[in-house]
Order: structure tokens, then C-alpha cells, then sequence
């Protein structure tokens, strides 16, 4: 939602929609309180207005099981809070010649207790408590993109670039290729456009460079019409036949086939590169292996990403829980 046709601020994003009748609409969503506020730039007919409503729930993550996840939280915490509860309370040890002091069992030490006088108590694991605070003011869903096809053209644009030059790639598709909407704005080509741009001007005009490859492939797969989900956002295809069509793209390797699945809405994969590796302490300076994996939040099943998000953003936050 940060690239080319999304046009960002401090207060909202705008977006132009290319609907089934072929006219396009620039869409405004802006935060109003505890809700979003959907606007678009013209009156709609009660069809197209049917129609970008499910647009815009796709794009919102607004069937995202969200209560499911508040569930599993739930659960964990009250899991943790038994299982601490049962070990009890763990008697103090005092030391000789000196002043007596508490100070935990040596088994104990490093694992997280908390000090009530004398006497040291087991405080659960406050983590399902943060999450589940988080997931209640509407955390854990994911922006994405109107047509699943949009997703790994954008993926394409992020290998071995800057931010910027990812920014500066999707700007010229759009502005090269996508049609231009009332308001001005440029959408995203179609796969059609692309086929028709061609290659050379690809990877000369637009700036991809050796990108260029990758995504005439991917524009012929899509209206090939042998992957129907890849341009309508409707048909849902299971994890497993997801991850088989993606791994199988020229240039997707294990990390790009696991971002997409996330940004598909199967979060019970992780992606893991060399930022994440790092921020879970599996990748040390220095090491080259790209193709990192690790059994980090496993037990979060068909959540694992949504733990792993939240708990970022819980860190990045500074709140510790219930």
C-alpha cells in the first residue's frame, strides 16, 4: 500500500480502481476515530458501489479472522497463567556473612520471576496478554493490494533495490503503462500492457533491468487464464496449490514465495530474509545464507506471521501486557 498507485500522506491514501465496467474511481480512505472512512471521487450506481465494497474489505483484510486469533490469545494466556500457577511459589535462598538477601533457585535464573519480599513468584508469559490487547483495537490485518497479480509484479521491484529505487520502478510502470483515471491519477498496468510494452523497453525505460524477465513471465502466466486467482482477488486457492504456483515463477525463491502467501492472507508461513533473521536472533553480521528458517512462533499455527507482526509492533510500542 506504500507504492505505485497508492498515493500516501499523514491522513489518508488514495488509490485509483479500474471497475468491471471499465470506468475507473479514485478511492479515499482516511481514519475517522475507531473506523476508516471510505470516500471516492463520484457517485457510484448501486452495482459498482456493490463491487467496490468488496473490493475494499480485500484490500482492508476486513474477513481476516481476527476472532480467531483473539481466541487462540485467550487461550494461551490462560494456558500460561495455570501452568505458572501450579509450580507455586519458590523459597528464597539466603546467603552467609552478609545481609540476607532473596535471590532465585539457580534454576530460575534467567527465566522470568518476579520478587514479592521474600519469596519470588513465576509470572506467566506476558506475550498472549499483549497480542490480544493489540488484535482488540483492530492490529493484525493486512493492507493489500486489489488483484493478487499486482502483488508479485510489486515483489519483482523489491530484489537487490533500495527503497527508493522500488519506489521509482512501480512510479514508471504506472505512469509508462496505466491508464490515467479522472482525478489524474495512473493504475496499475495490466498484464496485457506489460506484454505490449515489451521487455527491452522494460527493462531500458522503466528502469527494471534484469527484473524485466520475471515480470513478462509472470503477465503471460496470468492471462494464460491456467491461474484464474492471479486476477481476481475472489477465488481463494488453498495454501498448498498457492505456494506450488509461486515457487515455480522465474526469480520467486523460498522468501518471496512465503511474502506472498503472507500478503495472500496465509499467515501461517513466515518470510524470513535477512532483516527478520536478524531481528530473531538466528542471523549473526556477516552471514550470507539468504534462504533462512527457523521454528519461531510454530505454536501460533495458521497465526504464526500475526504473532510475529504483532509481537514487533508490541516491542516497538513498549507495552508489556495485562
Amino acid at each position: 500500500m506504500y507504492l505505485s498507485p497508492v498515493e500516501n500522506s499523514d491522513t489518508d491514501i488514495r488509490f485509483p480502481v479500474k471497475l468491471q465496467a471499465g470506468s475507473i474511481v479514485t478511492v479515499r480512505i482516511a481514519a475517522g476515530g475507531n473506523t476508516q472512512v471510505v470516500e471516492t471521487d463520484r457517485r457510484l450506481p448501486l452495482r459498482q458501489k456493490g463491487e467496490l465494497d468488496r473490493i475494499i474489505r480485500h484490500m482492508l483484510s476486513l474477513d481476516f479472522p481476527l476472532d480467531e486469533f483473539q481466541a487462540m490469545c485467550r487461550q494461551k494466556k490462560a494456558t500460561a497463567v495455570t501452568s505458572q500457577s501450579r509450580r507455586g511459589l519458590c523459597r528464597p535462598t539466603l546467603r552467609v556473612g552478609g545481609p540476607n538477601r532473596s535471590s532465585p533457585p539457580r534454576g530460575l535464573r534467567g527465566a522470568p520471576v518476579r520478587r514479592t519480599g521474600l519469596q519470588y513468584l513465576h509470572v506467566a508469559d506476558p506475550l498472549p496478554a499483549t497480542l490480544l490487547r493489540l488484535a482488540k483495537k483492530g492490529w493484525g490485518r493486512m493492507s493489500v493490494l486489489k488483484r493478487s497479480g499486482r502483488i508479485p509484479s510489486k515483489r519483482s521491484a523489491t530484489t537487490n533495490a533500495s527503497w527508493g529505487y522500488t519506489e521509482k520502478m512501480c512510479r514508471n510502470l504506472c505512469d509508462q503503462l496505466g491508464e490515467t483515471a479522472p482525478s489524474g491519477l495512473k493504475t496499475f498496468p495490466a498484464p496485457e500492457e506489460v506484454i505490449r510494452y515489451g521487455e527491452r523497453r522494460l527493462k531500458e525505460k522503466v528502469g527494471m533491468g534484469y527484473r524485466s524477465k520475471s515480470l513478462m513471465l509472470l503477465a503471460k502466466r496470468a492471462i494464460s487464464g491456467e491461474v484464474s486467482w492471479l486476477l481476481d482477488f475472489t477465488m481463494i486457492p488453498d495454501a498448498h496449490t498457492a505456494e506450488e504456483e509461486i515457487s515455480s515463477w522465474y526469480g520467486f525463491g523460498r522468501y518471496a514465495t512465503r511474502h506472498l502467501l503472507v500478503l495472500m492472507g496465509f499467515h501461517e508461513y513466515l518470510p524470513i530474509d535477512r532483516e527478520v533473521g536478524s531481528h530473531l536472533g538466528i542471523r549473526k553480521p556477516g552471514d550470507t545464507d539468504s534462504n533462512l528458517d527457523s521454528d519461531h512462533f510454530e505454536d501460533w499455527g495458521k497465526f504464526r506471521f500475526t504473532a510475529y507482526k504483532l509481537t514487533r509492533v508490541a516491542n516497538r510500542l513498549n507495552w508489556i501486557g495485562d
